[in-house]
């Protein structure tokens, strides 16, 4: 493979359209690079060109990405399952739309290259995109504003903690993915990956016979990687966090499994949600976790 090299400053933005230039395009859209930008050291070149063996150095830059700009909807012990006995095996009854909480109707609800289907509970709002073209489709970015991704809190009112719960869910891009969460006794358990939109939760184990419930907790996903805590940044309710207190790294084990954490990491907001609080996150990206599979965490389980 060759490597291309142009005597910059480049301009990106096809001819006015007034021209008869081939490449006039009339619904313009920022441009897209797959794994960056870098900032080139030319004391060392390229001067005419280089072949892929010939080291072209720059440093490496694609910081504060903003991954959520959002307010999450009020922290909930029961809005996505009801308290209620469980039983071992059987799939729990979801509650229906609450503030926060949508049905993803029939048919289903397409984003990117997946489908979530329908039935599922879908948390803090429909991912989006937000055009950047003029055109529909296209460039579109993710929409931060409807990004939020929350772990589970699952209240026991008994002893369950000989029981187990299978959680099947969907993140933020629409995987499909799962979780064993070990229950409670007498409190509160919270599932280690963030969840865009719940499916299903199936109990097994020893039960206590007392009330289950299901809800939001205040432990939000991050959308890319951050696999440091000095590579993100976080704000809120309009203060900016320096503590690490909350912030758990992304689990790198391949292949996940239903046990291990978030691919991405996840941050604990330190005083609760209450639908006004806004949550913005941030990741800078890093040199050495710039491809597909390192932006966005080892593959869901």
């Amino acid at each position: 493979m060759s490597i291309t090299r142009f005597q910059g400053p480049l301009v990106v933005s096809g001819a006015g359209p007034n021209t008869s230039a081939s490449d006039y395009n009339d619904t313009p859209g920022p441009s897209i690079f797959a794994n960056g930008t870098g900032l080139a050291d030319n004391r060392f070149g390229p001067f005419n060109g280089s072949d892929s063996a010939t080291p072209i150095p720059c440093w490496f830059g694609q910081g504060d990405i903003c991954v959520v700009n959002q307010a999450p909807s009020t922290l909930s012990a029961t809005n996505l399952v009801a308290a209620a006995v469980p039983v071992a095996g059987t799939a729990m009854t979801l509650a229906g739309a609450s503030t926060g909480i949508t049905v993803v109707p029939a048919g289903g609800y397409a984003f990117g290259g997946n489908t979530f289907a329908a039935g599922a509970r879908m948390i803090d709002g429909n991912p989006a995109y937000i055009q950047l073209g003029q055109q529909a489709g296209g460039v579109s970015a993710y929409d931060p504003r409807t990004a939020i991704a929350r772990c589970l809190r699952f209240t026991s009112v008994g002893n369950d903690s000989g029981a187990t719960a299978a959680v099947v869910f969907y993140d933020y891009y629409g995987f499909l993915c799962h979780e064993t969460v070990t229950l409670a006794n007498a409190g509160i358990a919270t599932s280690k990956k963030a969840v865009k939109a719940l499916v299903s939760v199936t109990p097994a184990g020893t039960l206590s016979g007392s009330n289950l419930s299901v809800g939001t907790s205040d432990v939000f996903g991050f959308n890319l990687a951050a696999y440091e805590f000095a590579f993100s940044a976080i704000f809120w309710n309009n203060a900016y966090i320096t503590a690490t207190t909350g912030y758990t790294a992304p689990v790198t084990t391949s292949p996940a499994t239903a046990i291990t954490g978030d691919v991405r990491g996840t941050y604990g907001v330190q005083s609760a949600s209450d639908g006004t609080k806004k949550l913005q996150m941030f990741v800078t990206c890093q040199a050495w976790n710039n491809t597909a599979s390192t932006l966005f965490g080892v593959t869901q389980f």
